[in-house]
């Protein structure tokens, strides 16, 4: 057996696991739920969420599995969290790392596991998102991409309580701090990338940063005005009561909660809130500090996962019933109308059911002597399939792939196709096929709603910091340079106050197409949140070029902008930059770097008498 090393920064590493308090804690649907799916949709008997300490693995979610933890020298994804992706193992017998390993040769008897790291925010690897068999297993490339589309929902689920909890810090010291640093806690109050408020005993709004009110949909004098039942859905208004009563009441003084506002056009907005007791100068209760982050993208991507999943569950009841039906008619097997399949010897079909038919939209028994590269593919795919598929059919194993097909029509279908070698004699093999097609419709659905910002379509933090990541790594291999823009409209807010929000919705769309238009494709463009933007250039040789982009990208945004109700906007920006590797060595840091260069912009021009109105840019 093979112990996996420590990582050089392993104690940085458990410092952030600590902070993050979810180690020996209490089981949590929303994790729960992740690893239920895990099991249910891959089929496999075991689903974890790991957590990686100094001395063990424990599970936070678990699902087949009776134990809380193991010793980490013979975790599996100790190995895991060495890699930044996938890390899977077909087969542990026959691993030199993991053949003798007690979890292999004993209970639970591991034989197949897939493992996705799970990184902070900071992208420290806290543990995995991992599903295991007890059998020799090959996981399909469609079977991996669902395990890494639930590790990337529950990555999000702890990032956002690292956010919470490192918003909450600054909150807190903020308050500590605000008669003899209250300029400095109002930037950080209102530039905080989450919702944050001060809420009196009696519900009534007393402090709110920008954040909120777009979150809320509503302006701060609005929200003064109301109460907090005034903006939560009439069906969480008696358990919000309730719970926040609990707060106030216990030792603890904290609590936190996912539930629905409403924006004042009957919009629902789902919102995870952070509730922590304020205190008075003589210990009691004096209000409530919150902190809200918006998870209405998150919760319908899980809701659209569920519904995938109920939908995947019901084909599997429907499909078993064909097959009990199939045990007393033998016959149907070979005509059912949802999976096709076809005899071929060589390339050449022999024969085929009714099923197969359907599913191209021919007439039955037209495929018979022909090839299926002349009816169904195009000569790339076809090829490929020929040069993947027989070596393992050759050997007696079963190939398995999802693809792109042609229906008769001439429109694309998704088929997931398996196959198996009859005789390697003559060639003869059999081949099923499943119409996907919807299924991986509402897949990519439910892609783009996780990685981009419904408003814009930009990509959103989440995915930047993905194609940051990158672009750092091929800048060090090729020694070239990337820059990092980050930018913040002017005054945004005073448009929001009198044109309203839909035509701040107009001005966001408006400055995300220019900037779009402005950069090469290689680049992206990013909304953070609010009326922040972030651009990211890469393979930049000479870094003069940087200038001459971001200059054409700030003329473009000066442009006045028409507006429906017949206004014109004239907009300008405070932007700051950040070079790799100059100024920063990681994706964070490197984004920090170009937020206070746009502070400093923004600062400057607050200060000067003599501003033109011209847009800056900081760090050029």
């Amino acid at each position: 057996m093979r112990i996996a090393p420590p990582q050089p920064n392993d104690e940085e590493r458990i410092r952030t696991l600590n902070r993050l308090a979810l180690l020996d804690t209490a089981p949590e649907e929303a994790f729960d739920t992740l690893t239920r799916l895990a099991a249910d949709v891959l089929q496999v008997p075991i689903a974890l969420i790991s957590l990686v300490d100094e001395s063990r693995q424990w599970f936070k979610s678990r699902v087949g599995l009776d134990v809380m933890e193991t010793p980490r020298e013979i975790s599996f994804c100790t190995h895991a969290i060495q890699h930044t992706g996938l890390f899977v193992v077909s087969d542990a017998t026959l691993d030199e790392r993991f053949h003798d390993n007690p979890l292999v040769v004993e209970a639970p008897h591991i034989r197949a596991y897939a493992g996705m790291p799970l990184v902070s925010v900071d992208g420290q690897p806290l543990g995995t998102f991992c599903a295991i068999d007890q059998s020799p297993r090959i996981f399909s490339e469609r079977e991996l991409r669902i395990l890494q589309d639930l590790a990337g929902i529950a990555q999000r689920e702890i990032q956002a309580r690292e956010y919470a909890i490192n918003a909450q810090a600054v909150a807190n010291e903020a308050l500590e701090e605000l008669k003899a640093r209250k300029a400095s806690y109002r930037a950080i109050f209102e530039g905080a990338a989450v919702g944050i408020a001060r809420v009196s005993l009696d519900g009534r709004w007393q402090m709110i940063n920008h954040r909120l009110c777009e979150i809320l949909g509503r302006t701060n004098s609005e929200l003064r005005e109301l109460n907090f039942r005034d903006v939560t859905h009439p069906e969480d208004i008696k358990q919000d009561t309730v719970e926040r009563e609990e707060v106030l009441s216990v030792e603890r003084k904290q609590g936190s909660r996912i539930k629905r506002y409403l924006k004042p056009d009957g919009q629902v907005v789902w919102a995870n809130v952070e509730a922590t007791v304020s205190l008075d100068d003589q210990g009691r209760p004096s209000g409530l500090i919150l902190v809200i982050e918006d998870i209405t993208a998150r919760h319908n991507a899980e809701a659209a996962l569920e519904e995938l999943r109920q939908e995947l569950e019901q084909r599997v009841q429907d499909r078993t019933k064909e097959l009990e039906q199939v045990n007393r008619q033998q016959h149907l097997m070979l005509d059912n109308d949802l999976v096709g399949i076809v005899k071929l010897r060589g390339r050449h079909a022999l024969w085929h059911n009714q099923a197969f038919t359907h599913i191209f939209g021919g007439v039955a028994g037209e495929a018979i002597g022909r090839s299926a590269r002349e009816v169904y593919f195009d000569q790339e795919t076809f090829t490929r399939i020929g040069r993947d598929a027989y070596p393992i059919l050759a050997a007696g194993g079963t190939y398995r792939t999802q693809l792109p097909m042609r229906h008769k029509s001439g429109s694309t279908l998704w088929i997931d196709l398996s196959g198996a070698m009859l005789s390697n004699e003559t060639k003869e093999s059999i081949w099923m096929l499943l119409d996907i097609t919807q299924m991986k419709s509402r897949h990519d659905e439910v892609t783009t709603m996780a990685f981009h910002d419904p408003l814009t379509g930009l990509a959103n933090r989440v995915l930047l910091n993905e194609r940051l990541e990158q672009a750092m790594v091929n800048a060090t291999r090729l020694k070239q340079h990337l820059a990092l823009c980050f930018l913040d409209l002017d005054g945004f807010k005073a448009i929001n106050d009198q044109h309203g929000h839909e035509s701040g919705d107009e001005v966001l769309m408006a400055v995300a197409d220019r900037l779009s238009r402005s950069v090469r494709a290689i680049d992206t463009v990013a909304r953070l949140g609010g009326d922040e933007f972030v651009v990211l250039l890469t393979q930049m040789s000479p870094v003069d070029q940087i200038a001459s982009i971001l200059d054409r990208a700030m003329v473009q945004l000066e442009r006045p902008i028409s507006l429906k109700n017949g206004h014109v906007i004239r907009l300008r920006a405070s932007a700051g930059i950040a070079y790799f590797p100059v100024q920063a060595q990681t994706a964070a840091t490197l984004l920090d770097a170009a937020d206070q260069a746009m502070y400093v912009v923004k600062r400057s021009r607050k200060e000067s008498l003599g501003d033109s109105g011209d847009t800056d840019i900081g760090g050029l």
